[in-house]
């Protein structure tokens, strides 16, 4: 026979409609519950701090390495039973954190210091779970952040800086005995670019989803789901769209340490212009618990996505994950993937050509080990890897304030990067 727990961890998570985690738990904490928080510090070196392709004769395009730094303070206050979410025993479980995030690089080759230029983020997110009984619980939860990030395609200062803010509830609904499991889940999202040139992106999506599930075997499950987006771009109706997805398939465990979860459907974008798709959807993901500690997942799916560079991308993403624990002293984390992905009706700002369809194919390996020598310190290494090859090329007019390094070329969005980072936690 399965345990609750182990057919639990064998099972794979089916990428549709679930509930939200937004503020996660860290196995380090010195607190599972009330007032918490940590300093996070990273330092390393990061070989392209710009994102270049590092092919061109023009100096905007090369890649450029340098010392990398970033601090990162988070604090947060939530009840014990936050961390079980929906199988808490507590009727009422909350939280909120808040965190900051200061990115500094360094570097000696750049023009006018721009990429030494410091850069500053900011989370603030929120949740509460309500369990009046076993029949009904519901989730509210709210998250705010500022990215800002470097990139080189579209402005001289090689700074995109945008505001994300989401929220929604979610719903579980357990009629009668419990076989028949349904989660209902709405989110309203809305991304905020600061710089002008970028606004184009600026955009609003509603969301709503909902699955059904039907225990057949003890921990076997089939299932049905629909997601269906409005989405609407503030300064560009011709883009605005509304994607259904509708999904169905297995979760099983087939052995005591292999979870198998198997699905399909279709969906359409329903787009107010341009191209449109309408395409399958498919996802596969495994799981194998080699020991206690050590578990493995492969993961592939394939569906379409809004995007910001054009109406739409189509994506066919594989992944192989590992994860190790050993007590609350040690974990180890390493990941690595492959995406294929198609962006249709490449959108353009001002006085930028170029083809309609970009394809990029993406290579990707994270690697992050973590010790705790202290109660309240953890030390640890992480390696980041991505490659990302494309054929498509941009052609950007002339940058007038720059007359030495003139921008009419055409830019390559191919690149590599490594990142290495020295990394230590204060917990509090």
């Amino acid at each position: 026979m399965f345990s609750v727990s182990t057919a639990r961890a064998q099972q794979s998570n089916m990428p549709v409609v679930k509930e939200k985690g937004i503020i996660q738990t860290n196995p380090f904490a010195v607190r599972t519950s009330g007032m918490s928080g940590s300093i996070n510090l990273f330092a390393g070196y990061d070989t392209n701090i710009n994102y270049g392709a590092g092919d061109s004769s023009s100096i905007y395009e090369d890649s450029i390495g340098g010392l990398a730094f970033m601090l990162v303070p988070a604090i947060r206050f939530n009840t014990s039973g936050l961390s079980k979410r929906f199988t808490a025993e507590e009727k009422l479980s909350y939280g909120i954190e808040a965190q900051l995030l200061y990115r500094q690089y360094y570097n000696n080759a750049t023009v006018d210091n721009i990429f030494n230029e410091p850069r500053f983020g900011a989370v603030l997110a929120g949740e509460l779970y309500y369990n009046p009984s076993r029949h009904f619980k519901l989730q509210l939860f709210e998250k705010g952040t500022r990215y800002s990030e470097p990139h080189y395609l579209f402005r001289d200062n090689y700074t995109q800086t945008w505001y994300q803010n989401t929220m929604g509830l979610g719903m579980l609904i357990i009629p009668g005995g419990g076989l028949l499991e349904i989660v209902a889940r709405y989110e309203l999202s809305l991304d905020i670019f600061e710089d002008s040139s970028l606004q184009a992106g600026n955009r609003m999506k509603n969301s709503a989803g909902l699955r059904a599930q039907y225990k057949f075997l003890p921990f076997s499950f089939v299932w049905l789901a629909a997601t269906y987006d409005f989405v609407t771009y503030l300064s560009s109706s011709g883009r605005d769209s509304m994607p259904l997805k509708l999904y169905g398939g297995i979760s099983t465990p087939i052995t005591k340490n292999l979870g198998l979860t198997l699905g399909g459907g279709y969906g359409w974008g329903f787009y107010a212009s341009g191209p449109s798709p309408a395409t399958w959807l498919a996802l596969a993901s495994i799981t194998y618990t080699v020991v206690n500690k050590l578990k493995l997942s492969f993961n592939y799916g394939h569906t379409f996505e809004d995007s910001v560079l054009g109406n739409y991308s189509d994506e066919q993403n594989f992944g192989l994950t590992a994860y190790y624990q050993h007590s609350r002293n040690l974990l180890l984390q390493a990941s690595a993937g492959f995406r294929y992905v198609n962006f249709y009706n490449i959108y353009y700002g001002a006085g930028g050509t170029g083809d309609g369809i970009r394809t990029d194919t993406i290579f990707f390996t994270h690697l992050d080990g973590k010790y705790k020598v202290a109660k309240n310190i953890a030390l640890g290494l992480s390696y980041r890897f991505m490659l990302d090859s494309t054929p498509f090329r941009l052609t950007t007019a002339n940058q007038t304030q720059y007359p030495d390094h003139q921008l009419s070329i055409v830019n390559n969005p191919s690149f590599v990067k490594h990142e290495i980072f020295f990394t230590g936690t204060y917990y509090f």
